[in-house]
């Protein structure tokens, strides 16, 4: 049992268990002449290590000989090692497949450690793919049942999945020394509470503290640099997925990191935006997640009053230029970013002078927005003869202006708090998202008809909980 200190991402007291008791050639084609739990081990020695070339053939060669050998743990163990190579490769399908194929095998033993890992894996997995309501789910279950040896990698999983800071304060009183998954865990925690607090000198201690942690495990060194870039309004070094993101290039947000973007006040009642963009003078814009913007020090926070509804078009409006090269973006290509739909002349000019003119009140002092070629004469497809207008904004003063294109919708508020809460009524999540009861109703009716949801009656009392849907069917060696 020595190995599944590999929970805690202790590579050093892993290694020292293989020392004492073997070494085996990697990538081994027939029946192994050792231990299948010793190989196993040496597998996760070199996963922490970020060794994954060719690692998973040799988790498949783990797997086939403990089917052989009838070595159940030591099957889990393997399916998980081969779910996180394919989630470090960017295999999402084959990653969601193999987790949730270890967490049925586990669940169909008395495995209570190999149940528990599988389940953190399958949660780490699902972060990554969006699906972070059903993360929670699972997390908040493990929370309350495995020791507290395996609180660091559940809180670690749960704070970037948006929950709330799980307590360790119980391993500190009790003088449990700190695994290194709990010290990167109270790293995390430390970081993002200092970013919504904006303050800057405890966030930058916290931060040097978790780029420190981080490094045990390549996977969550990679995740922790990109957070850091995402919460600092200043600007940090990114992985490339990451700095894509920032520049505009996606909406969608790298490393599973999703859930930590998210407000921590995030009104129940509208779509929420999770990324703003901080542009200065002469410069091209750069998201950052809304939970670093107390971080910031100096511009002006634009704000039309009603983010992200009516005035979400406005702000977005603005992000879209300002994340733009030289913040100029072509007519047509710049309605479509907007508006999600092509421009058409003859019907949509007027509602493009209505959204250029409320750009510049919002803009006020800080900027102008300019129209180059305006009033030219457009031909019968609604085209301009030249090379066609475009839209560009000057900045006068820095900004930081809310994206509505990067948002988390009701649908995905409603899933996190039920997600955490467990089974409740419609009068309770409505109560706990401060939402009109019968506008409730209608998200939930839209949820369960998607199979997000289950509902449970009891004569007249209705309740729903998340659906999962990964123990609905046994999978085994």
């Amino acid at each position: 049992m020595e190995r599944m200190a590999v929970r805690t991402f202790d590579r050093a007291r892993l290694s020292e268990w293989i020392a004492l008791h073997a070494t085996l050639p990697r990538s081994n084609p027939g029946p192994l002449p050792v231990s299948v739990s010793l190989f196993v081990a040496q597998l996760w020695d070199l996963l922490l290590a970020g060794r994954t070339e060719g690692l998973d053939a040799d988790a498949k060669v783990a797997f086939d000989e403990a089917a052989r050998r009838n070595a159940a743990a030591e099957a889990v163990e393997a399916t998980v090692i081969r779910a996180l190579v394919a989630l470090s490769a960017g295999a999402l399908n084959d990653a969601t497949e193999l987790a949730r194929r270890a967490s049925r095998m586990a669940n169909s033993g008395a495995f209570l450690q190999e149940d528990w890992l599988a389940k953190i894996v399958l949660a780490r997995v699902r972060r990554y793919t969006g699906h972070t309501h059903l993360a929670l789910h699972s997390l908040t279950a493990l929370a309350a049942a495995a020791p507290s040896s395996w609180s660091g990698w559940i809180g670690w999983e749960t704070l970037l999945a948006g929950g709330p800071r799980p307590r360790t304060q119980q391993m500190a009183e009790a003088r449990v020394a700190p695994t290194p998954s709990l010290v990167a865990e109270r790293a995390l925690g430390d970081v993002m509470e200092a970013a919504r607090a904006g303050e800057r000198a405890a966030f930058d201690a916290a931060a040097n503290r978790l780029t420190t942690a981080a490094r045990v495990w390549p996977q969550l060194d990679q995740e922790a640099v990109a957070l850091l870039a995402g919460l600092d309004p200043a600007g940090r070094g990114a992985p490339d997925a990451m700095a894509a993101w920032q520049r505009g290039e996606t909406v969608v947000i790298p490393f599973g990191l999703q859930g930590a973007a998210v407000p921590e006040d995030a009104d129940g009642q509208t779509e929420t935006a999770i990324a703003y963009v901080l542009a200065q003078p002469g410069q091209r814009g750069r998201r950052f997640f809304v939970p670093g913007l107390p971080l910031l020090r100096r511009g002006t926070v634009l704000t039309s009053g009603a983010i992200p509804r009516s005035g979400a078009r406005t702000e977005t409006a603005i992000a879209t230029l300002a994340l733009s090269s030289e913040a100029t973006v072509p007519r047509d290509a710049f309605f479509r970013r907007v508006y999600g739909f092509p421009f058409v002349g003859r019907r949509h000019r007027a509602v493009l002078d209505v959204l250029c003119h409320r750009m510049r009140s919002l803009l006020g002092s800080a900027g102008d927005i300019h129209r180059p070629g305006y009033g030219a004469p457009e031909n019968q497809s609604g085209s301009r003869a030249s090379a066609g207008p475009v839209l560009t904004l000057t900045l006068r003063e820095t900004i930081a202006v809310a994206d509505g294109r990067c948002l988390l919708s009701v649908a995905d508020r409603v899933l996190r708090a039920l997600a955490i809460s467990g089974a409740s009524s419609a009068k309770d999540l409505a109560e706990v998202l401060g939402f009109p009861l019968r506008s409730l109703q209608a998200v939930l009716q839209r949820l369960v008809s998607e199979g997000a949801y289950r509902v449970e009656r009891d004569g007249r009392h209705i309740t729903y909980r998340i659906e999962d849907t990964t123990f609905s069917s046994e999978t085994w060696l």
